[in-house]
């Protein structure tokens, strides 16, 4: 008998505390979806951010205009482009667009999107058309891009992009 009871008293127990777990839960899940809410706003309003950014650094490109990647290039900045299969820093990518050695005569995006990943990491990616020449050569085609953009000091700023090519 004393061992009956100790087996219900061992189950009313664990009831008791399911419940109880049941109900922090609850509490947490409220505020879980209001800290939801909060966050999504911010995630829009860096994607709106990003692919501002995305869009400025097309236009500069297709205009030869090296200032705005001086600008949005991380002083740790890599790349390995697709279009020429080399590896490449911020300078080197800098370089290239100043020169002429990279010129780009048309870029149309289809699919892109912003993937935020924190409130200082946010990830561009697509597909592109793209018509260029590097190095004099035609580089034409369609890519898939990603780049990282990651804020630093109150300001986004790229560290890494990869393309490759998909047609």
């Amino acid at each position: 008998m004393k061992y009956a009871c100790s087996i219900l008293l061992a189950m009313l127990l664990a009831l008791g505390l399911a419940g109880a777990q049941d109900k922090d839960k609850d509490k947490d899940k409220g505020k879980h979806e209001g800290m939801k809410v909060g966050a999504a706003a911010g995630n829009d309003a860096i994607k709106t951010a990003v692919m501002g950014m995305e869009k400025e650094l097309r236009e500069a490109a297709l205009k030869g205009d090296a200032t705005v990647l001086e600008k949005d290039l991380a002083s740790d900045y890599h790349a390995f482009s697709a279009a020429n299969l080399q590896m490449s820093d911020r300078a080197t990518a800098v370089d290239m667009l100043k020169s002429g050695k990279i010129k780009y005569s048309s870029i149309d995006v289809s699919g892109d999107t912003v993937e935020v990943y924190s409130p200082t990491l946010a990830i561009a990616h697509g597909e592109a058309n793209v018509k260029l020449t590097v190095n004099g050569k035609s580089a034409d085609g369609k890519y898939h891009y990603a780049r990282v953009w990651t804020k630093r000091a109150g300001k986004w700023q790229v560290v890494w992009f990869q393309s490759t090519k998909v047609q």
